[in-house]
C-alpha cells in the first residue's frame, strides 16, 4: 500500500510539473509566438549566442501588464534577456547641449499661437513623423461666445492638422456656414465674435466636456483623437489664464481689444490674468525635458507666445534647457504678414527690426529664422540669424521653413 501510494504520490508530482511546464511555455508563448523571420536582438542568456526569432506582441503589452519585444523593451517574463539599463545622466550635468543618440527620430516641441503658428506646425509634421511633434498652444484669448468655450488658436492647429482650415480666411474651417449664428443674432444674442455652424460643433463638444469636470488638457486629447492627429497638442495651462492689453482708451480682454475693437488701439502694456496660479498640464514639462529642439513658431510674441512662457513651470522648463531654442520671426521687411505684430513691436520694442524680435525673447533663444528681405538688418542681431524665405504661401514653402529651423539641430 506504501509503495502504492508513494507510486501514486510521484506520479501526482511527475503531472504538476508537467502541467507547470505547460503553463510556463504557454506564457512564453503567449510573448513570444516564432513568425520564422530572425529578430535583430541577439540573445543574452548565458551561454546563449544563437539569434532570437522574430516575435509577435505580447498580448498584454497594451494594459502594460507586460512589455512588447517588439519594441525592443523587454518582456516580464523573458527579464534576463533584456539588456542592462545605460547609466542615468549625471544631475549636474548643468546646461551642456545633450547629444541625440544616433538613429533617434528627432523630437521636437513647438511653442505656437494660431494662424502662422498652425501652418508652421503643418510644414514641421510634414517633415517629420507627427507623433515626434509636440505642440504647446496659447489659451490666453480663450473667450467664452454664447455659453461656449472657444479656444481660437488651439482649434486654428487642430483644423489645420486635420486638414479643415480655410486658407483664404486664415481662420475656422473650410466651406462654413453661419446660420446659427444669424438665428441667435435675430433672438438678441451676441455676433460680435463670429462662430461657424461647423465650428460651433467643436465647441459644443468641449464645453460640454468641461462642464463634467474634465480638464482643457483632457478635452483637447479627445479632439485630437477625434479628428485622427497624430500629433501631440497640449494647451499650456488648464486654469484660466487671459491676456489683457492696456491702451490709451482702457483696458480690454484680448478678445474685446483684437475683434470687437479691431485692434486699432496702441498697446502700452500686456499683462495674463490668472499667471500666477497657473501650472503647466501633465506631460508638457516632460516634452520639454525630452525634446532635441524647441521651437518657437512664427506667432506674435506678445500675445501669442509671452502668454505660454507666463505659466511659470513653462518658462523654468525652457530657460533650463540643454538643447537648443530657434523662434521663426512673424515679420517680413519689417511687416506683419498678418495681424498687430509690427505696430506692437514698434511701440513697446522701439522698432520692428530682427534684433527687436529676438529681444521679445531675451535669454530664451539661441537662434532667430528670418525672411531674406531683412537680412541687410542683422548687425545688432544678439543671436545666430538663420535667413531664408519665411512667407508661408503653400504646402512646399511650409516645409521649406521647417527644415531651415530644423537645421539648427545639425549647426
Amino acid at each position: 500500500m506504501r509503495r502504492a501510494a508513494g507510486s501514486a504520490l510521484a506520479a501526482r508530482c511527475d503531472a504538476g510539473r508537467r502541467s507547470r511546464a505547460r503553463r510556463g511555455a504557454r506564457r512564453d508563448d503567449q510573448c513570444a509566438r516564432p513568425v520564422g523571420a530572425v529578430h535583430v536582438l541577439a540573445a543574452v542568456r548565458t551561454g546563449q549566442r544563437r539569434p532570437l526569432r522574430r516575435a509577435r506582441a505580447c498580448s498584454r503589452a497594451r494594459s502594460g501588464a507586460c512589455r512588447d519585444p517588439e519594441s525592443r523593451r523587454g518582456c516580464r517574463h523573458a527579464r534576463r534577456s533584456r539588456p542592462a539599463a545605460a547609466p542615468r545622466r549625471p544631475a549636474h550635468a548643468g546646461r551642456a547641449r545633450r547629444a541625440r543618440p544616433r538613429g533617434r527620430a528627432l523630437k521636437v516641441v513647438v511653442l505656437s499661437g494660431g494662424v502662422g503658428g498652425a501652418r508652421f506646425v503643418c510644414g514641421l509634421v510634414d517633415v517629420l513623423p507627427p507623433h515626434d511633434v509636440t505642440v504647446i498652444g496659447n489659451v490666453g484669448d480663450d473667450v467664452e461666445v454664447l455659453g461656449l468655450h472657444v479656444s481660437p488658436d488651439l482649434d486654428s492647429i487642430l483644423y489645420a492638422l486635420a486638414g479643415l482650415n480655410d486658407e483664404e480666411r486664415g481662420w475656422g474651417r473650410r466651406d462654413e456656414t453661419w446660420n446659427a449664428l444669424a438665428a441667435a443674432a435675430e433672438l438678441g444674442g451676441e455676433d460680435w465674435f463670429r462662430l461657424g455652424d461647423k465650428d460651433i460643433g467643436l465647441h459644443l463638444v468641449r464645453t460640454q466636456a468641461l462642464r463634467r469636470g474634465e480638464t482643457l488638457s483632457k478635452a483637447t486629447r479627445k479632439l485630437v483623437d477625434a479628428l485622427g492627429l497624430e500629433t501631440i497638442v497640449f494647451p499650456a495651462t488648464d486654469e484660466p489664464l487671459r491676456t489683457w492689453l492696456d491702451t490709451p482708451a482702457g483696458s480690454f480682454p484680448f478678445q474685446e481689444w483684437f475683434v470687437a475693437r479691431g485692434h486699432r488701439d496702441d498697446v502700452d502694456g500686456v499683462r495674463f490674468e490668472g499667471a500666477e496660479a497657473a501650472r503647466a498640464v501633465p506631460g508638457a514639462i516632460g516634452a520639454i525635458g525630452a525634446a532635441d529642439l524647441i521651437l518657437i513658431a512664427p506667432s506674435n510674441p506678445y500675445v501669442s507666445i509671452w502668454p505660454i512662457l507666463a505659466v511659470a513651470e513653462l518658462h523654468e522648463a525652457v530657460t533650463s534647457r540643454r538643447v537648443p531654442c530657434v523662434a521663426v520671426s512673424p515679420l517680413i521687411g519689417g511687416r506683419a504678414v498678418k495681424g498687430p505684430a509690427d505696430r506692437m513691436l514698434q511701440r513697446l520694442a522701439g522698432g520692428t527690426g530682427p534684433a527687436q524680435v529676438a529681444q521679445s525673447y531675451r535669454g530664451l533663444i539661441d537662434a532667430l529664422v528670418v525672411d531674406e528681405a531683412d537680412s541687410a538688418d542683422l548687425d545688432d542681431l544678439p543671436v545666430r540669424a538663420i535667413v531664408t524665405k519665411t512667407l508661408m504661401s503653400d504646402d512646399a514653402s511650409r516645409r521649406a521653413l521647417a527644415e531651415a529651423a530644423l537645421g539648427a539641430v545639425a549647426a
